[in-house]
């Protein structure tokens, strides 16, 4: 699933400005250079104190990267009523060195805490770690951070999941 072909009025919500959208939005947009559709997550990086806005990509190739603001189109569509982040293919290992250049993977922060990130990057190369969840407060959803939270385990790779309205059910 790269886009969503239709949405119910009910749940249009559009925002003039990407930027506007509240932090851990999940949207779709497009990017300025070949309008193609990338779905992913309204982000902030922390730099010097101060919040600079990102979207993390959360489908197709470019899975895992970290966009800065001129890569994408102002305009976009809030489709976090609709799709939810998955654990596709789980299977649970310790973080290690080989995985540090991985890009999109689920993580989760000490096991059974359901602190959940996703492991990112900038175009540049630089490595974070976007939180998706922090059930303790600690961490707002969307945060990019560059350092390392602590017992890292890898559950899988990370997909987008289209949920069933109103019935707690989702469809890949």
């Amino acid at each position: 699933m790269t886009n969503l072909t239709s949405i119910l009025l009910a749940d249009l919500k559009v925002y003039a400005d990407w930027k506007a959208a509240p932090l851990g939005a999940l949207l779709q947009i497009r990017t300025v250079s070949d309008s193609s559709i990338l779905v992913g997550m309204r982000c902030h990086m922390k730099i010097g104190g101060s919040p600079h806005p990102c979207f993390l990509v959360l489908e197709g190739k470019d899975s895992g990267r970290l966009l800065e603001e001129g890569i994408l189109r102002d305009c976009a569509i809030d489709v976090s009523s609709l799709l939810e982040i998955s654990v596709k293919d789980p299977n649970p290992v310790k973080y290690s060195q080989e995985l540090y250049q991985a890009r999109g993977i689920l993580c989760e922060s000490v096991i059974g805490s359901g602190r959940l990130f996703v492991r990112a990057a900038l175009v540049n190369g630089t490595r974070f770690f976007v939180w998706i969840a922090d059930p303790s407060g600690k961490e707002s959803a969307g945060t990019a951070t560059t350092n390392a939270p602590a017992d890292i385990v890898v559950l899988g790779a990370r997909a987008l999941t289209e949920t069933l309205r109103g019935t707690g059910q989702t469809r890949k």
